[in-house]
């Protein structure tokens, strides 16, 4: 099987040495007559010449005793063949999908294929060779293509976003008791980069607009990134601390606790069930969380609280400011390679 790297050296090769060796033969003569008004008629008379539709590219080939034709292909721009060899030709614009490189195959012994563009077009011609006794003329006649109309396709301009941001330079604070998400972009389908707790300052550096119009969501500076959450839940006044949560009542006698329950911080009981798949994103620690009876979580080790986003959600959220997810999202949202050391 050739490939089109062999095929492209192996002409360019062999015109090289035929350029050189002419050079050196004919080096200290005249040169040759021009040929005869006869001799040139028969030449042009040996050549056949085909068109595209539309004027903008011709290819000649050596007339012999196969017919080669225009073929109507419906995925092709303009094919010609003699029902055993054809040359396909290509056009589309700058930038489109390009048709893909053709190699030998079952049908067809060689493949000769030139690509040839301009700022705005690309022509892609081939050459599929069943004949070998074939294969000479139609590498000719696929480099005897003539472009006579250029910059015919022009690449379709994409529409403009409608979206837009207004640039904003204040202090807000979270007004949310339960916290609110920031997320890399605009929409819920963004990644998320993590959230802010009630009473977080936050710098606020641009509004999202929606044909000029503010369509909720601001940017802000989270971590150093920018990030991108709903802007309602934020007040330019700083809120007044929430109140400590009552103590928990003393649990009133009973029996001793089965052995995986144990108690923290306030009274609050385990459950008994961990959740151990836990990172900490920005470390990349392994943390192990204890469900609370009273519903929640907690680090046994730091005695942090958190909670848990949607009630079921990938994301875990301290009352100290950490953030955690679970293993697997970790490594494919963070691009974490390996684990990190605890």
């Amino acid at each position: 099987m050739k490939t089109l790297k062999k095929t492209l050296l192996g002409i360019t090769a062999a015109g090289l040495a035929g350029a050189m060796i002419c050079t050196a033969a004919f080096a200290a003569e005249a040169p040759a007559p021009a040929p005869a008004p006869a001799e040139a008629a028969e030449a042009a008379e040996a050549i056949q010449t085909f068109v595209t539709r539309d004027g903008v590219l011709s290819i000649q080939i050596p007339k012999d005793e196969d017919n080669w034709t225009v073929i109507d292909d419906p995925n092709t721009w303009f094919v010609i063949g003699d029902g055993k060899d054809m040359i396909k030709v290509d056009h589309v614009a700058n930038g489109e999908q390009l048709p893909k490189v053709e190699t030998a195959n079952e049908k067809f012994a060689e493949v000769y294929q030139m690509f040839y563009s301009t700022p705005d077009e690309v022509f892609v011609i081939t050459g599929n060779i069943a004949d070998k006794e074939e294969a000479a003329a139609v590498r000719e006649a696929v480099c005897s293509f003539k472009v006579l109309q250029y910059d015919t396709i022009k690449k379709a301009e994409q529409p403009t976003s409608a979206y837009a941001v207004r640039e904003l330079n204040e202090i807000r604070y979270c007004t949310e008791k339960d916290g609110v998400n920031v997320r890399s972009g605009y929409t819920t389908d963004d990644p998320l980069l993590g959230g802010f707790h009630y009473g977080d300052q936050v710098n606020v550096t641009g509004a999202v607009t929606k044909d000029g119009v503010d369509n909720g969501w601001i940017r802000v500076n989270y971590n150093g990134q920018t990030g991108y959450t709903v802007g309602q839940y934020y007040s330019t006044t700083k809120p007044e601390a929430q109140p400590a949560p009552a103590p928990a009542p003393a649990p009133a006698p009973a029996p001793a606790p089965e052995e995986e329950e144990e108690l923290i911080n306030g009274g609050q009981i385990f459950t008994g069930y961990e959740m151990d798949n836990l990172m900490e994103v920005g470390t990349g620690k392994h943390i192990t969380l204890k469900e609370l009876s009273q519903g929640g979580w907690a680090n046994e080790e730091t005695g942090e609280i958190f909670k848990q986003e949607g009630g079921g959600g990938e994301h875990f959220y301290g009352d100290k400011g950490t953030t955690l997810v679970f293993e697997e999202l970790y490594y494919e949202q963070y691009g974490q390679g390996g684990e990190a050391d605890d």
